[in-house]
């Protein structure tokens, strides 16, 4: 019997769920798009919805305000599956932060419906298989609102990048 208090993931989230921690305590993540670039992206998620597929998609600029700092932005809609983009909100954006700065040590993330993971627990995985070495993105959620609409909790996932190599201790390579 462990002296002293478990640090495995499997005693942190029960922890965090009594403490009010998980999923209560998530940053406000508010995203201001222009009207026009709005129309834009919901003309692309059209052609998507039509066709099937995602393709053609351009970046859009954007300022996002996040923990009382604003920051610009460049989004795109993104995801190869419809369940990204069929919704009337809540579609997935690929994000771009500019002039150097991260929200949470991240420059380039996804912000995505959680249900759009195809692994339900997507946060026990990803700790797990970063326990075991390997290669993890660093993941957060947030309650997102578009141009004041709330789109409620999304999950935000770092994009994967050479920073991302650089902070996980391994060598410039390709990753699949």
């Amino acid at each position: 019997i462990p002296i002293g208090k478990p640090k495995t993931i499997s005693f942190t989230i029960p922890e965090k769920k009594i403490s009010g921690e998980f999923p209560a305590k998530l940053g406000a993540l508010h995203i201001s798009i222009k009207f026009k670039y709005l129309n834009k992206i919901k003309e692309e998620r059209d052609k998507a919805i039509q066709f099937g597929m995602l393709w053609g998609q351009k970046s859009y600029p954007a300022k996002i305000e996040y923990e009382g700092k604003t920051y610009r932005a460049a989004l795109r809609l993104k995801g190869d599956l419809h369940d990204h983009w069929e919704y009337p909100d809540r579609w997935s954006f690929r994000v771009n932060l500019k002039d150097k700065k991260t929200i949470l040590g991240m420059s380039r993330f996804s912000l995505h419906n959680p249900n759009s993971r195809v692994i339900a627990d997507g946060m026990l995985f990803q700790s797990w298989a970063a326990a075991f070495g390997n290669l993890s993105p660093r993941y957060s959620f947030a309650r997102v609102s578009v141009n004041g609409d709330a789109w409620g909790v999304m999950h935000m996932e770092e994009h994967v990048s050479n920073y991302f190599l650089e902070l996980s201790r391994r060598k410039d390579a390709p990753i699949f």
